[in-house]
């Protein structure tokens, strides 16, 4: 873990390829770096999820992290 924390901390991601799954509205897995659920945008790009206080990553469509 924390082997890119810089991709992190600008809310770039990258997810663990093992354990991405679809949630029945977005792909989710959690960060290879940081540990944190994220969820994959729809076009593209892993984003925190906003479900992440709760370490959950059974969201909605509505809970993903916009920084950019």
């Amino acid at each position: 873990m924390y082997l890119n924390p810089f991709g992190c901390l600008i809310n770039r991601h990258q997810p663990r390829r093992e354990s991405v799954h679809w949630n029945g509205f977005h792909y989710v897995s959690h960060c290879k770096d940081c540990g944190k659920p994220i969820l994959r945008k729809p076009k593209g790009g892993w984003r925190l999820s906003k479900s992440s206080t709760t370490n959950s990553i059974w969201g909605t469509p509505d809970q993903i992290e916009e920084n950019d």
